[in-house]
């Protein structure tokens, strides 16, 4: 399934989120029971390991917390049950980056890509 399928089109996960699916760098496990769309980096050496970056609703009202709470979380550690380390912001830079930087310290086979190169190459597959 996919984040539009499960929860539709009005959470606006933002394009890089969906790019990154596309490249393979995210997998997107979004689930309809869930509050909002989630996409993981998994560990290929632990299938219950990895980072998880959740996205919730754009606009605040419409969030899990009804007006509170930031649009991201990303959590690092088991993608089901206790993760190790987390962070909640409203920044999509940060977002991503600690979800990089987290898998290439702790995932051994995690692509190597820093959000500059991926911000490149992505704004570069919009020009097409």
């Amino acid at each position: 399934m996919s984040w539009k399928t499960e929860h539709g089109k009005h959470f606006e996960v933002p394009g890089l989120i969906d790019y990154m699916v596309k490249e393979g760098i995210l997998k997107d496990i979004s689930w309809h029971n869930d509050t909002k769309p989630r996409f993981v980096i998994e560990d290929p050496d632990d299938d219950q390991s990895g980072v998880t970056i959740w996205v919730d609703h754009p606009i605040q009202s419409e969030r899990e917390l009804q007006g509170e709470g930031p649009r991201f979380h990303v959590q690092a550690g088991e993608i089901v049950g206790e993760s190790i380390d987390e962070i909640e912001t409203d920044d999509l830079e940060k977002a991503v980056t600690t979800a990089l930087e987290y898998a290439e310290k702790h995932i051994t086979k995690a692509p190597r890509i820093h959000f500059d190169k991926l911000i490149k190459a992505w704004v570069k597959s919009l020009v097409r």
